[in-house]
């Protein structure tokens, strides 16, 4: 019952911390005028999965299947953070030459183009992102996104690595 209400609040955190994270995104947009280029709507979209399923991890904690929940939340959370690092990668290798035209929104690519396409469009990368719009030191908004989701992964895991 103790290890129930153990991965209960673990997995509240977590759903608040993904919360937060897509509310600071959604600040940083309307606030601080950042415009979020395809890659930063596809950390969002991670971290809005991530949030939902520890949600439900928080409401359905499942005894008999302990993998079940930490598995689930891990994998989204490893595929935002490969977002993450090919957005850094993108910004670290293209910030040198002059940014392209970054074409359609997302919205249009999604409405005109397959769903497999646009991904590979999305990650295959545009100008826009390769723009840093804003940054803390040196750290750029991907690198944040990336530490948010090894902190979720490594939070997910923790009690089955006896942490």
């Amino acid at each position: 019952m103790n290890e129930m209400i153990s991965c209960r609040w673990k997995y509240g955190v977590i759903a608040l911390f993904c919360s937060a994270s897509v509310g600071f995104a959604l600040y940083m947009q309307h606030i601080g005028l950042v415009s979020p280029c395809p890659l930063c709507i596809f950390q969002r979209v991670g971290f809005m999965t991530c949030g939902t399923l520890a949600f439900l991890a928080c409401i359905f904690p499942m005894r008999s299947r302990v993998w079940f929940w930490p598995s689930t939340v891990g994998i989204s959370a490893l595929c935002g953070a490969g977002v993450s690092i090919r957005h850094i990668q993108i910004q670290q290798s293209l910030a040198t030459a002059k940014p392209l035209s970054c074409g359609a929104d997302l919205g249009y690519m999604l409405q005109v183009e397959s769903i497999p396409s646009v991904f590979s469009d999305v990650l295959a990368g545009h100008g826009d992102c390769t723009v840093i719009d804003w940054q803390l030191g040196f750290v750029t908004l991907p690198m944040i996104a990336l530490a948010g989701f090894v902190l979720v992964l490594v939070t997910a895991f923790s009690n089955r690595l006896d942490l």
